[in-house]
């Protein structure tokens, strides 16, 4: 080997080491997410986390497919409208929205009912549930289902397993 291949080299071992040096420092005072919540316990830190020896803060106990009228529906879109989802645990029903298209069931056991609520043309962008007043509504509504869209909010309440318009 030349002189100067052996000087070439030297210089590139010595970069070599002061970069890997300098990367070690780098990860060295970074804090780890996992620390970081840790330490967050204390009432200077603004978050919380669960301490390992707890138990899980949610158990799968069973799992159901979705009903398949929703998930024609959401092909049928391929995927480029707008689709939410969520539960309803004080009815014992989950709900998903495809565009202007709103499906309820219960998820605590299927009974083979999925109704849908059609909108107009505008995509369902919330939905959520009141309690309703005692006396406004006959006895058997307890519940409202509001569903937003950007240029209205509606209210349906379910009267056996169909939806009907209210408001």
């Amino acid at each position: 080997m030349s002189v100067d291949n052996e000087i070439v080299m030297r210089d590139v071992t010595n970069a070599g080491l002061v970069v890997s040096d300098r990367i070690g420092r780098d990860v060295a005072s970074q804090i780890d997410l996992e620390d970081a919540l840790e330490a967050s316990r204390y009432a200077s830190h603004p978050y919380t986390a669960q301490p390992r020896e707890w138990p899980p803060l949610v158990e799968v106990v069973d799992s159901w497919e979705l009903p398949s009228v929703l998930i024609e529906r959401y092909n049928a879109s391929s995927g480029e409208g707008t689709a939410l989802c969520g539960v309803f645990p004080e009815i014992r029903r989950a709900w998903a929205s495809v565009d202007n298209t709103l499906f309820l069931w219960r998820f605590d056991k299927w009974d083979g009912h999925c109704p849908e609520y059609s909108g107009d043309e505008q995509a369902i962008c919330v939905v959520g549930l009141a309690k309703v007043k005692p006396g406004i509504f006959v006895e058997a509504i307890q519940y409202l289902l509001i569903l937003a869209t950007p240029v209205e909010v509606l209210y349906l309440h379910e009267c056996s397993t169909l939806f009907i318009q209210v408001m």
